[in-house]
């Protein structure tokens, strides 16, 4: 008697666990972070080439058309240790009427080292409402 009160919440619990562990590899896979009302997803990702060069893509998606989407800045941070020092900031990139930005600065640093960077999209509505969201890339080393 004992067995068969157990049977159903035991199913239950197993068709949870198999449910939750399925789904939580998908949701870890998705490259871009979602964010709030404004923009709805972003990614910053660095990339390094030949002679010291890293490479910074953005790529911002607004709920809807904005007066203004983009990143207001690109701060690149170089690993010290276990510690990351700011070594260049540079200008951000906006367009206006869109609901869709993509853009990329690039900086010169030692071949190497270890790089990453870290971008605050912005976004404007129509209304004037305004988000901003800070987002780190992944770690590189320059070639």
């Amino acid at each position: 008697m004992l067995k068969n009160r157990l049977r159903k919440p035991i199913g239950l619990l197993l068709i949870i666990v198999i449910f939750v562990g399925c789904y939580a590899p998908i949701v870890r896979a998705n490259p871009y972070a979602r964010a709030s009302s404004l923009i709805q997803a972003y990614s910053t990702t660095a990339t390094a080439s030949s002679g010291g060069k890293i490479t910074i893509a953005t790529y911002a998606l607004a709920s809807a058309s904005m007066s203004t989407l983009g990143y207001s800045s690109c701060k690149i941070y170089k690993q010290s240790g276990t510690s990351w020092t700011l070594v260049s900031t540079l200008s951000g990139s906006t367009g206006s009427n869109t609901s869709k930005h993509t853009g990329s600065r690039s900086y010169t640093g030692t071949a190497g080292a270890t790089y990453k960077a870290t971008v605050v999209y912005y976004a404007k509505s129509a209304s004037g409402t305004t988000e901003t969201i800070s987002s780190t890339s992944n770690s590189v080393v320059a070639k």
